[in-house]
């Protein structure tokens, strides 16, 4: 992602295998085009900034180190999923 990869691109493939089947073990469902698009659905609904923003500034107030943004890693996976 920080390398600007281009989410449709084909080695990216097995990045996207690889990270799908992780979330469809997780949920205890089976990966397949429904899965796919049910997992690019969720991710677009629970990808908003102000949450992320909220975790930077508890973790500033609280003298800790903010923790990564997550934010341009779920759009990208999203885009991959939305490429395939």
């Amino acid at each position: 992602m920080t390398a600007h990869i281009d989410p449709g691109s084909p080695p990216t493939r097995p990045v996207v295998e690889e990270l799908v089947a992780a979330y469809a073990e997780l949920s205890g469902r089976t990966d397949g085009p429904e899965f796919r698009a049910w997992l690019a659905e969720r991710l677009e609904i629970s990808h908003d900034s102000r949450y992320e923003r909220y975790w930077h500034l508890l973790a500033r107030v609280g003298g800790q180190e903010a923790p990564p943004a997550l934010s341009p890693a779920v759009a990208w996976l999203t885009a991959a999923l939305r490429a395939a």
